[in-house]
């Protein structure tokens, strides 16, 4: 096996679909032309006045006084500008010779594949008739019994900011009520609501609890059991179906509570949620039996070449991109893929480094499924599928953005023996109360040169970016950004 061959094929197999990645603009029914207001230019974007205010209000900054707002303004541009840096950097790394990271993105790559597989291929072919759903539901009758008596909810909440509530219980801040009162605010939601206006997209718009918001405001079957005790349980427990509540405070704040079902104590009848909930259950043991069926099928009549010498390369000196195996003649396994596993292979081997006769046993029968497997799924077209290529694109410049993240945070700077020993006798006098030796000064020393060089090198790094895809700032405009007085 050729070590070109194979960086051949990884490189064509992991090309990298790059989508530019601009901060988010905010709808132009909600800008005003000072919000376009061009703050910095970086690369092929650029930062505005809105991505700044964008910033503020989510970081629910709170004025404290003229130059320290400046200052504050000043950081957030500069903690903008270095977001985009590493967007425009990302474009430029390549990951055909990373070979761990392509076996992470491999592995959710197949994932996400066998996934469509099932959905597309499997599940389609069983037909779960009602005779075999009524039986199920017989003989697991305990699963759909309530011991209580239930309730199916939804809810509009508005947290009491600053109570009770943790401070991230709130999850964004409302554009049309910003600022409002918590009573004011769900007041207004309840007209709103009394008018007609649908309680779902409500929910979606302005509530804040953070478990819900996304599903209409839906909480589910809820019981005296589920619920914790107090007056958001009552008012569910005793509300009449589609019955929606006039605003109501609890511990954790203002709500609006509407029951859509109710169910008594005992065995549930089936209902077309119930039907569906066991036609899953079923089709999904019957796809496991087949999938394993198949891939014994794809193991028995498929082919391995290991390279022994391979084997013999002690884990210290393992180069990543060194070919361990070729199944069917076209599909490598790298010995990234042993050594992200490597931990967990040796706890399972006993805890010390496999020999060349284990690491085969595991080549020829976890690695080997695997890959026989993964030739299927792209047999079939599923990893060239439009969701599967979606996912592997993020991903990637997921792990591009992780990259230069990591380049820039200098982690690899450490001072030296040399350095810590000439900073400790220059600078006695910092260690004479208490006293300190050289040997009790040592770590504190280390830790605070670190500190330091790494942000000198971070600075440096940054100045780097800056000069490769330019960036041009307009420090007279920060004047046009202001930070709110009052929440």
């Amino acid at each position: 096996m050729t070590r070109s061959g194979h960086s051949a094929r990884i490189r064509t197999a992991s090309v990298v679909l790059l989508a530019t990645v601009m901060l988010t603009a905010a709808p132009a029914t909600a800008q005003t032309p000072a919000d376009q207001t061009v703050m910095a230019r970086v690369g092929s974007g650029t930062v505005t006045a809105a991505d700044l205010n964008r910033l503020i209000e989510g970081r629910r900054l709170r004025s404290q006084s003229p130059a320290s707002d400046r200052e504050r303004i000043a950081d957030l541009l500069e903690e903008l500008i270095v977001e985009r840096l590493v967007t425009e950097e990302a474009h430029r790394v390549s990951l055909h010779d990373r070979y761990m990271i392509i076996v992470r993105l491999r592995r959710a790559v197949s994932l996400q594949a066998g996934k469509l597989f099932d959905e597309g291929h499997l599940l389609p072919e069983f037909r779960i008739d009602s005779l075999t759903i009524d039986s199920f539901y017989r003989e697991n009758i305990s699963r759909y019994t309530a011991s209580r008596d239930q309730r199916f909810i939804r809810h509009i909440t508005v947290p009491l900011h600053g109570r009770a509530v943790p401070k991230n219980y709130s999850t964004y801040v409302d554009p049309l009520y910003e600022d409002w009162e918590p009573k004011r605010k769900i007041d207004s939601i309840y007209v709103r609501l009394t008018n007609g206006e649908d309680f779902a997209a409500m929910a979606r718009a302005h509530s804040e609890e953070p478990h819900s918001k996304g599903a209409d405001g839906i909480m589910g079957w809820v019981s005296e059991h589920s619920l914790a005790p107090g007056i958001f349980a009552d008012t569910c427990l005793a509300l009449p179906r589609h019955k929606i509540t006039r605003p109501f405070q609890s511990e954790k704040g203002w709500h609006i509570v509407q029951v859509l079902k109710t169910r008594d104590a005992g065995p549930v009848p089936i209902d077309a949620e119930i039907a569906s909930d066991i036609a899953r259950l079923l089709a999904k043991d019957q796809t496991g039996v087949i999938v394993k069926r198949i891939a014994d099928s794809l193991e028995a009549a498929g082919t391995i070449e290991v390279d022994a010498a391979a084997l013999e390369i002690p884990d210290e000196t393992l180069d990543p991109g060194t070919p361990l195996a070729v199944v069917n003649g076209r599909d490598t396994i790298y010995a990234a893929e042993y050594l992200t596993d490597k931990a967990s292979l040796q706890i399972r081997f006993g805890g010390a480094p496999l020999t060349p006769e284990q690491k085969r046993e595991v080549l020829t029968t976890g690695y080997y499924r695997r890959a026989v497997w993964n030739g299927m799924l792209r047999d079939l077209g599923y990893l060239d599928a439009p969701e599967v290529q979606e996912l592997q694109h993020q991903q990637e410049f997921h792990e591009q953005e992780g990259i230069v993240r990591m380049h820039l945070s200098a982690t690899e700077i450490q001072p030296d023996s040399a350095a810590i020993t000439a900073y400790y006798y220059a600078h006695t006098d910092e260690f004479l109360n208490p006293p300190q030796t050289l040997q009790q000064a040592w770590g504190r020393v280390r830790n605070m040169l670190r500190t330091r060089m790494q942000e000198e090198e971070r600075r440096a790094r940054i100045r780097v970016l800056e000069r490769r895809h330019g960036v041009t700032r307009y420090p007279d405009r920060l004047a046009g950004i202001t930070i709110p007085e009052h929440i």
